[in-house]
């Protein structure tokens, strides 16, 4: 007759769990006893190189190891097993009352074998690990999310200003190096389109012009909604001409936008001001950029960049 499940077993059901063996036996045991008592997915390996790569390439909940497999060599699988994801670890087939110190200084549990074939101690302890693995697994869920919240704007769906603020700081510091680049973008019209047409359509506005910055960047560019219906785009290590030919590919992906996805909509435009510099303050690179949007009504692909050098500032277009 099983054993009573702890309650923690609700919450861990189909579990994943990878049992690491000296011997084909060793294996079988440890997963006949916790499939008679857990509806856990079992896998089993024998050979420690073999068994680290489905570690890092799988999502298991708990690793239960044979202790014949030796300590050390458990605590290097166990090192680099975590940097790939949250898992708990199990030891058996020790002698009773063992334990086994394993990196990050857990000490695991440590089972002999007349345990194993009982069952229920292994059980509950790889439920308590399985347990533990899916917390820090929610955890860590949790605070990705909230992070990324907390750098996105909403209605786009790219970066937000607090997240600008800091990635521009970061690309101005000191000892970044390399030149930086900044496209300030403001998108036409859309004080008359929320006056004429309402507010929800001044942001569909917004998250296709979005859409269309996104699409003409690289990955390594960052894009952010500043606010109303002001955008920016990081680039690093760039100089103006750079930033130039970036500018006229978010123009031209936004003509092709209008005319071939967006017909029937609004049509999106945007104004530029372009700025790049070395080893100048955030603040002067956003100002100049700042400023070059205030002149500009529209961008002028032809447009002759002025190239700053020593501490002329930045160089804007």
């Amino acid at each position: 007759m099983p054993a009573q499940l702890p309650p923690a077993l609700m919450t861990t059901r189909g579990a994943r769990v990878l049992v690491v063996g000296t011997t084909i036996a060793s294996i079988r045991m440890v997963r006949k006893a916790l499939q008679a008592h857990t509806p856990f997915h079992v896998s089993g390996s024998r050979e420690p190189r073999v068994a680290l790569e489905h570690m890092q390439s799988d999502r298991f909940d708990v690793v239960v190891f044979d202790h014949g497999i030796g300590c050390e060599e458990a605590k290097a699988m166990v090192e680099a097993a975590r940097s790939a994801a949250p898992i708990a670890f199990v030891v058996v087939g020790a002698p009773a009352g063992d334990a086994c110190l394993l990196t990050g200084g857990d000490r695991i549990a440590v089972f002999g074998h007349d345990d194993v074939r009982d069952g229920c101690g292994l059980v509950e302890s790889v439920v308590e690990a399985a347990e533990r693995a899916r917390a820090i697994r929610r955890r860590e869920t949790k605070t990705r999310w909230l992070e990324r919240e907390a750098t996105t704007d909403g209605l786009t769906g790219l970066h937000n200003r607090r997240a600008f603020d800091e990635a521009l700081n970061v690309a101005c510091s000191p000892g970044a190096g390399s030149s930086v680049g900044l496209i300030l973008m403001n998108v036409v019209g859309t004080g008359m389109v929320n006056h004429n047409y309402g507010l929800d359509e001044g942001d569909r506005m917004l998250q296709r012009a979005a859409l269309g910055i996104g699409r003409s960047i690289r990955a390594a560019d960052f894009a952010a909604r500043l606010g109303a219906d002001e955008f920016a785009v990081i680039i690093g290590d760039a100089d103006i001409d750079l930033c130039r030919r970036v500018a006229r590919r978010i123009s031209r992906e936004l003509e092709h936008l209008n005319t071939s996805e967006w017909p029937d909509d609004l049509p999106v435009s945007v104004t530029f001001g372009l700025a790049c510099a070395r080893g100048c303050a955030s603040g002067e690179l956003y100002e100049a950029a700042r400023e070059q949007l205030a002149r500009q009504r529209r961008f002028v692909p032809a447009l002759v960049s002025r190239r700053g050098g020593g501490d002329d500032g930045p160089s804007v277009a």
